[in-house]
């Protein structure tokens, strides 16, 4: 998963060859590494790599689930480089690299009625932990990338600002599109 842009959940990335306990249990240690990520246990999270956890996996962190409007929710499933780089936990980062993490492994965004309806739902690819260490509030995780990766390119730049610019537009069109549908039905039955 180097060069190639994961689009994969965390159940769809569990190898088919695995019985069904055997993917919870994969499925589990993966959501426990990333919890381990998200409060910096780093001791514990290097157990959970250590016993095969995907540092590149992605994730559905519950402050990256948020309601975009009474009607749409977005939600992001991130690496935990980009979780860690984005808040700014140094630290983390470092050692997050040091075992290997894949800095172009890119997040996924996804876009869904408030029901849930996995037929109205709208999925696109996002940020790269990259890009997330570049963006970081933190000035120590900004000046480390700037270091191992030198300074960015305007065609990444440009890269990221497309990227988000597509999920600004997505985000309204959503929520346009379904309050639009609110008032034509209120209409309708007055």
């Amino acid at each position: 998963m180097t060069n190639q842009i994961s689009k994969m959940s965390v159940a769809q990335s569990t190898p088919t060859h695995m019985s069904p306990e055997e993917r919870l249990q994969t499925m589990m240690d993966t959501q426990s590494f990333h919890g381990a990520i998200r409060f910096n246990y780093l001791q514990s999270a290097s157990g959970y790599l250590n016993i095969g956890v995907d540092i590149n996996s992605l994730y559905a962190y519950p402050s990256r689930t948020f309601e975009n409007s009474q009607h749409s929710i977005l939600r992001y499933r991130v690496t935990a480089l980009f979780y860690v780089a984005e808040r700014g936990i140094l630290r983390a980062v470092e050692f997050l690299l040091d075992f290997g993490a894949d800095v172009r492994v890119r997040n996924v965004v996804s876009f869904f009625d408030a029901g849930g309806s996995r037929r109205e739902m709208e999925e696109m690819e996002g940020l790269s932990a990259l890009d997330g260490m570049r963006m970081s509030k933190s000035t120590g995780v900004r000046e480390l990338v700037a270091r191992r990766y030198g300074p960015e390119s305007v065609e990444d730049r440009e890269r990221r600002e497309e990227v988000l610019e597509r999920m600004k537009e997505i985000g309204r069109r959503r929520t346009v599109g379904v309050e639009t549908r609110s008032r034509i039905k209120r209409v309708g039955l007055s």
